[in-house]
């Protein structure tokens, strides 16, 4: 996961506004107050999501009536692919963390 966040930051060439602010004094923290809103938030989505396909995937799949293996085969596909694809979400969300629209 880490060679896609090196490929978000360097896909955005740095703007002037970046390049115009003053530098970030020593005893400033890393993780700004934003960042850490913006990461409660991401993280209690995807725990819910993921919570809730683990547990009422079947049921919303519809796989009750399938064999046992077959059936947790086909959710835990489904929880992988929600965890990558929620990862890409995070991914954009990131490159920007105090603006709404991440794709202006």
């Amino acid at each position: 996961m880490v060679t896609l966040g090196v490929l978000a930051l360097a896909t955005e060439p740095p703007t002037d506004h970046l390049m115009r602010r003053a530098p970030v004094g020593r005893r400033e923290p890393l993780v700004t107050n934003i960042m850490w809103r913006n990461l409660l938030i991401q993280a209690l989505y995807q725990v819910t999501v993921l919570l809730i396909l683990n547990f009422r995937g079947e049921q919303i799949l519809h796989l009750e009536h399938d064999t046992r293996e077959h059936a947790v085969k086909v959710k835990n596909t489904l929880i992988f692919n929600a965890f990558v694809l929620c990862q890409v979400f995070n991914e954009f969300n990131a490159r920007k963390p105090d603006e709404i629209n991440v794709f202006r």
